[in-house]
């Protein structure tokens, strides 16, 4: 593997590189570029030592989902289509690496994978993908769409996250989720952060108890709490919302939410039960989480690549670092102990960087 100075020379290389390169978004969230484009090496890192990206992220958040199933608890991915589709590029670092070997054809399941989740969360399945107000274009929307096929053909639940404020935009996008049979949610706040709490009632609002995904029938994912003035602040202003489903950062800054809070949150308005979830990130790591030591600032573990280029605050991982993956198992116990329902599994896109970084040609 290459060493961090020529880390980040290849970057400036790729940023050279005729495909479409992938879009970072502030929050970590990474949308593909050119999905299928084998991009030219850039840098001097041989195929034979380029792992298979994808392959190792699917490992690591299906053996999350097992542990979790066990606990009977419920888990979502945030994203990452490819994980469950088979796509061209793992075809052909196959090609490369594991000739002669039984492989899945390209578009078929990765059924152990399936298994292992109980859905999936997709931003701007039909608004916002790229850009806060667009509507979503065919080339980004049609593996979306592919993988929720197959995600409710296998009985799991699709909740989206639409980002539009025009209202004739967000009334389009909610009949569309509705003649899909996705759980909708739209943000209107106009700046993809996911920091807002709605005063307003959820459409499809829902007096029932929720138990598991399927009985959802809306969600708000409340992912930054750094708009309000302290952790209480963030749960008043959550505990009177009356949706089925609430997913929620476990952290407000560097202060972890406590048992007590997660229990508060778990009862809607009108007394029936619902779900919460919390964010687990597994791609990226943040100086705000519990594990973060000072020195790493100046002396980075093995597994911390570097920042991102659009938001210093979220660093790329190698996920498949044994350390890191310690570091995943307590912050999975910690969230179990402090009685949430289940995961979202967030930045399980980071492999789209690291195929920047490493392209096989």
């Amino acid at each position: 593997m290459m060493n961090r100075r020529h880390f980040l020379a290849s970057a400036v290389l790729l940023a050279a590189a005729p495909a479409k390169a992938a879009q970072v978004l502030g929050t970590g969230r990474i949308i593909p570029g050119d999905r299928d484009k084998i991009l030219s090496r850039a840098a001097d890192t041989p195929v034979e030592q380029i792992p298979n990206f994808r392959r190792l992220m699917r490992d690591i958040i299906s053996e999350l989902g097992r542990t979790a199933h066990k606990r009977d608890m419920q888990i979502l991915v945030r994203n990452a289509p490819e994980l469950l589709i088979k796509e061209k590029i793992e075809g052909f670092w196959e090609e490369q690496r594991e000739p002669g070997q039984d492989h899945l054809a390209l578009g078929d399941v990765f059924e152990d994978y399936l298994n292992a989740i109980d859905g999936m969360v997709v931003d701007g399945l039909y608004c916002g993908h790229d850009s806060y107000g667009v509507q979503t274009g065919p080339t980004a929307a049609k593996p979306l769409h592919q993988a929720v096929s197959v995600l409710q053909q296998a009985k799991r639940q699709v909740f989206a996250v639409d980002y539009a404020k025009d209202q004739q935009a967000v009334a389009d996008i909610r009949k569309a989720a509705a003649g899909e049979k996705v759980v909708s949610y739209v943000d209107q706040e106009g700046d993809m952060s996911l920091s807002a709490v709605p005063r307003d009632r959820p459409a499809a609002e829902n007096p029932n108890h929720v138990l598991k995904l399927a009985d959802a029938r809306n969600w708000l994912p409340s992912l930054q709490g750094d708009k309000f003035s302290n952790r209480q602040a963030w749960i008043d202003a959550l505990k009177p919302t009356s949706f089925d489903l609430l997913v929620i950062d476990p952290f407000w800054r560097k202060e972890s939410f406590v048992k007590a809070d997660i229990d508060a949150l778990k009862t809607k308005p009108f007394g029936s039960r619902r779900l919460v979830f919390a964010r687990l990130p597994v791609g990226l790591a943040a100086p705000q989480r519990w594990y973060w030591k000072k020195e790493w600032q100046t002396d980075p573990p093995a597994f911390l690549k570097q920042p991102l280029p659009d938001d210093p605050n979220l660093w790329l991982v190698d996920y498949w670092n044994d350390d890191w993956k310690a570091l995943l198992g307590k912050y999975f116990t910690g969230l179990t102990a402090l009685g949430f329902d289940g995961f979202m599994i967030d930045s399980a896109d980071a492999f789209i960087s690291l195929e920047e970084i490493y392209p096989i040609d």
